[in-house]
């Protein structure tokens, strides 16, 4: 990327993403609940912070600097995901919290994230303008599409009863649903700031 200092807001989100793990470990452990989830959400508010600042500094419009955010939008949409997964692992398989969806989630959620990571190092390779076009393309019709799922699963959780209860820790989930919930809204909000820069830049 052009500018060291346009990434500052990805290293700060993977910095605190990062560091929020053993906090949500410590507290899955303790069964803390209110501690768990004002972690998760701090975490998730730093991401979409982040978010917001990583297409601010291109201030002239054009296929490059669409690309260069596009591309810093992907890697954090991946460090969100990978956070989930690695939140999830940390707060079942080593604490004595049991939940029978515990082995399933991280895999699913480190799925999307590796996906994520492919679609950064594609938009940093070279290519034509053409080529360039299409993926950012596709990577605004991604966007679009991750914020309907986010929509989704924020709907599910908040009108099922496993997942409801869940947010107010009277489920065995309660440790998941606090990942889930934050990093759908934390993914959902990026996914608007992402398509919203590729539409200031590119028109």
């Amino acid at each position: 990327m052009a500018n060291g200092s346009l990434d500052l807001p990805l290293k700060v989100a993977a910095l605190v993403l990062a560091a929020s793990v053993p906090t949500l470990w410590w507290a899955a452990a303790a069964a803390d609940h209110p501690v768990h989830f004002a972690t998760a959400a701090v975490a998730a508010v730093i991401a979409v912070s982040a978010g917001a600042l990583l297409g601010r500094s291109e201030q002239t419009p054009g296929i490059d600097a669409a690309r260069r955010t596009a591309a810093r939008h992907a890697l954090l949409v991946a460090l969100v995901y990978l956070w989930g997964s690695a939140g999830i692992l940390v707060s079942y398989y080593l604490t004595d919290l049991t939940w029978y969806h515990a082995y399933q989630y991280p895999a699913y959620l480190a799925v999307p994230g590796v996906i994520s990571l492919t679609v950064f190092r594609r938009h940093r390779r070279f290519a034509t303008d053409d080529i360039i076009r299409r993926d950012l393309d596709r990577g605004r019709r991604m966007a679009w599409l991750q914020l309907a799922a986010m929509a989704l699963i924020l709907a599910y959780m908040l009108l099922t009863d496993e997942a409801s209860k869940g947010l107010i820790g009277h489920e065995p989930n309660w440790a998941a649903v606090d990942l889930f919930f934050c990093g759908a809204l934390a993914l959902g909000l990026v996914s608007i700031i992402a398509a919203r820069d590729d539409r200031r830049l590119r028109g």
